[in-house]
């Protein structure tokens, strides 16, 4: 898998030296595309690095001036321009340094990339390997269940063995995909592999909570028996405290996300005074919602192919009521479990005029 690059007209050009000296600026002999990393999905992306091109012609101290999305490439370009080579700066004959040497590489997945990662983040790192000054790479399989979320994950290749793997699992737990979609409905994708990449470059540590407040089961869902996920991003504050908390994803739509919004204001995470080491100030954290006794992978009750039609009136304040079943792929439905889920949830209003409406003979249908 390949990256793309770019190089902005002129940056490999530094100013001539004042006396009327003779200079010839670095070019390039040999630059290898930096590999696409396997983590980030099927993201497009960029990074901006500064380097110095030796007078051997090898690069050093490259760093990154920045990057889109924010350190999900940076390892990989780093590690890619470590690899190239340049004729040196000649300045009257003799090869000198060049540094302040500026490039753009611009990152976009091969055509196929398997099941799209819907919240991309760049892996972060455990603290004690950060302190070793540890780099390596872990392959962790899972599986990806209809909704999106990922279960039954796993380690089938570590180096070095045991110092990613912890944070390797919890970085795939936090992933949402998008379902595969067969006949019109999401399937659930077993098998499901990726190589996560650890390197020193730009690394960050996810801090852990230190006070977590539990979101409350809402009581409409707790009693329909509904189960699902809030998958959010965080920004992490100075302090520790959560300064916006934002959905990602949720599944079902419209029925835990005020919960985990409530819930999360109130967290406090470690700081970099309390760690001594680099912290993410952006973070991915899943908060599933389940039943006692439901299996995790279990998200949905109804198998593929399976649907459920309700009519219902739409309220003012988006609340579904008058709820009722019109139509069903197959007889002995759980129709009670889909009608209680339908009340439970809200919906965006519906305005004409300007002015909220209650709308009746909506209909929906549930798979």
């Amino acid at each position: 898998m390949r990256a793309v690059f770019l190089m902005c007209a002129g940056l490999l050009v530094a100013a001539a030296p004042a006396g009327g000296e003779t200079v010839q600026p670095a070019a390039p002999i040999d630059r290898p595309i930096p590999e696409y990393p396997s983590a980030a999905g099927t993201v497009e992306g960029s990074v901006k690095l500064r380097f110095t091109i030796g007078k051997d012609g090898h690069v050093a101290d490259p760093s990154v001036v920045e990057s889109s999305p924010a350190g999900l490439f940076d390892a990989a370009a780093i590690a890619g321009v470590k690899q190239w080579t340049f004729r040196p700066r000649l300045v009257d004959g003799k090869a000198v340094d060049q540094p302040d040497t500026t490039i753009l590489i611009r990152f976009k997945p091969p055509a196929d990339t398997g099941p799209l990662w819907l919240n991309p983040e760049a892996p972060l790192y455990p603290k004690q390997a950060f302190q070793e000054k540890l780099e390596g790479k872990v392959t962790v399989g899972f599986d990806i269940t209809v909704a999106g979320s990922t279960g039954n994950i796993h380690i089938l290749e570590a180096n070095p063995p045991g110092v990613f793997d912890a944070e390797a699992i919890e970085d795939v737990r936090q992933r949402v995909y998008q379902p595969a979609i067969v006949d019109g409905q999401p399937q659930a994708l077993t098998g499901q592999t990726t190589v996560i990449d650890y390197r020193l470059a730009g690394a960050k540590i996810r801090p852990k909570p230190v006070h977590i407040v539990k979101p409350t089961y809402p009581t409409a869902a707790e009693y329909a028996g509904a189960i699902g996920f809030c998958a959010m991003d965080l920004s992490i504050a100075d302090d520790g405290s959560v300064s916006q908390a934002v959905i990602e994803s949720a599944f079902p739509r419209g029925v835990f996300e005020d919960s985990c919004r409530t819930a999360v204001k109130r967290w406090k995470f470690e700081t970099v005074a309390e760690l001594g080491a680099p912290v993410a100030d952006h973070i991915k954290y899943m908060i599933n919602f389940r039943m006692a006794g439901s299996r995790e992978a279990d998200v949905h009750y109804l198998k593929p192919g399976q649907w459920i039609e309700l009519e219902y009136t739409l309220s003012p304040e988006g609340r579904p009521k008058d709820v009722k079943v019109v139509g069903q792929s197959q007889p002995d439905l759980p129709t009670d479990k889909a009608v209680e889920q339908m009340k439970s949830m809200k919906f965006a209003p519906i305005f004409e005029n300007g002015v909220a409406v209650e709308k009746q003979h909506l209909k929906i249908r549930i798979s």
